[in-house]
């Protein structure tokens, strides 16, 4: 198998296929040897057990729908075929390349590539780029085999430099602070790189690889591994704050928030965590009905996160008991935003909700309700720009919506895989997609009503 196989397994959040992967942790995952592989699928066949999908299928077993033998037979199946592959492959499976959002900071373009790689890009590359007449509001630069300061003095940088140099996949977006930039990557290493001249200032060894981006907040990056610890790490030295965590039995993907001295972060054990920034001490747990890999969204008094049981909450700071809970039509995979008392976030169904942010009551969606619905996942996390929210889905397509989701422009089709989130920077949207690309899209502008002079 291929990682885009199993990404189109869990993205398309069919549960025959979504859940065993997610409980495998084979989205995203670098590689595994034929026994990680095959251990994997025992957990992932115990894990399924105790699963909604699986406990729905029981009760459709009289409709002629698979059950419970039906499914751990299938699994089974799974376990031969990944072994008898890995077994033609070396004992080595082909696996995803990551997905990073690009950070635009004064004037450059900071971005994981897919294979394996940050880059500092001036986005005068992008911008500078001739569109064509049938789209006159899409940039577009390749990536892959892009020379890097082909125009001389230029602060343009790749790390690793060598041709054939890697740190793995990179899934998170970098931070970039006045002197250093910060990222993550699956060698179980978090690097710290002079913004100049991408020169290494310091690395981090972590337990486990290292899906979710970096946060930053006075002086201390948090970050965690898919081992389920998280790490409080001197910006400056790299050296630790405190000593490493252990949060969750399983992975954490999530990217944390760090909100008044307390950090907020998810887990694949079904947990959000409230930890002490200065001591690393645990506040509170709330348990959700499914997996947690998004980031969460703090407005006020109250935290938003979604899950992998089709669960959006509205959590309390404090006590970290459920204000009030939204059920959508799938999986929340994607980081929420807030506007104008409004919680817009995607879901893997294909649709994207905007909630009353204190209720969670459903104001609108898109598509709207008995329209017909969308067949591509929303992984990409929304962006505002100029009253108009642009929501990405898989298949490579860029709505553009009005603050009530109805349709404010031609949609963007940009052909490829959309995973990363979408990052707005001068009134631009940026877009990196699956096939190394990176798009910036200009919002059409709008023509202004003219006021009528007295005659």
């Amino acid at each position: 198998s291929t990682g885009s196989s199993m990404e189109d397994g869990l993205l398309s959040s069919g549960w025959l296929v979504a859940a065993p992967l997610a409980a495998m942790g084979t989205i995203p995952f670098r590689e595994h040897s034929t026994a990680q592989l095959s251990n994997r699928l025992v957990d992932c066949m115990r894990w399924t057990v105790d699963q909604r999908p699986l406990r729905e299928a029981a009760s459709r077993r009289a409709r002629g729908t698979p059950g419970y033998r039906q499914i751990l037979a299938l699994l089974g199946v799974m376990l031969v075929l990944a072994m008898v592959l890995s077994a033609c492959t070396g004992g080595r499976i082909a696996v995803e390349k990551g997905w990073s959002a690009p950070n635009v900071v004064d004037g450059f373009i900071y971005v994981g590539s897919r294979d394996g790689r940050l880059l500092k890009i001036e986005t005068s590359r992008v911008l500078n780029i001739n569109t064509t007449l049938q789209d006159s509001r899409t940039r577009t630069l390749v990536l892959k085999g892009l020379t890097i300061g082909q125009f001389g003095d230029t602060e343009e940088w790749r790390f690793p430099p060598g041709k054939d140099e890697s740190i793995g996949a990179i899934y998170g977006t970098p931070v970039v602070t006045d002197d250093l930039v910060y990222i993550g990557s699956l060698r179980r290493l978090v690097y710290a790189l002079e913004k100049v001249d991408g020169f290494r200032a310091w690395e981090f060894q972590t337990e486990g690889r290292v899906f979710g981006s970096p946060t930053l907040y006075e002086g201390t990056i948090f970050i965690a591994d898919e081992d389920g610890f998280i790490y409080g790490i001197d910006a400056e030295t790299g050296l630790a704050v405190w000593p490493r965590v252990k949060l969750a039995g399983k992975r954490i993907w999530s990217q944390a928030t760090v909100v008044d001295g307390v950090v907020y972060i998810g887990a694949m054990d079904k947990r959000l965590y409230a930890l002490d920034a200065d001591t690393g001490e645990l506040r509170w747990t709330f348990k959700a009905e499914g997996a947690i890999a998004s980031k969460p969204l703090v407005v006020g008094d109250l935290i938003y996160v979604g899950d992998f049981d089709r669960k959006f909450y509205a959590i309390d700071r404090e006590t970290g008991l459920a204000r009030s809970v939204f059920e959508g039509d799938s999986w929340f995979w994607n980081d929420a935003i807030f506007h104008n008392g409004i919680i817009y976030v995607g879901s893997l169904g294909g649709t994207l909700y905007a909630l009353e942010a204190e209720t969670l009551r459903e104001l609108r969606r898109f598509p709207a309700q008995g329209a017909a619905a969308s067949t591509s996942p929303i992984r990409s996390g929304p962006v505002i720009v100029d009253d108009r929210v642009y929501v990405a889905t898989r298949g490579g397509v860029v709505h553009v919506l009005d603050l009530d989701l109805r349709p404010a422009d031609q949609d963007h089709t940009l052909g490829k895989r959309i995973l990363a989130s979408l990052v707005e920077a001068d009134g631009k949207v940026y877009v990196h997609d699956s096939d190394q690309r990176l798009h910036v899209l200009e919002p059409r502008s709008r023509p202004t009503r003219q006021s009528r002079g007295a005659s």
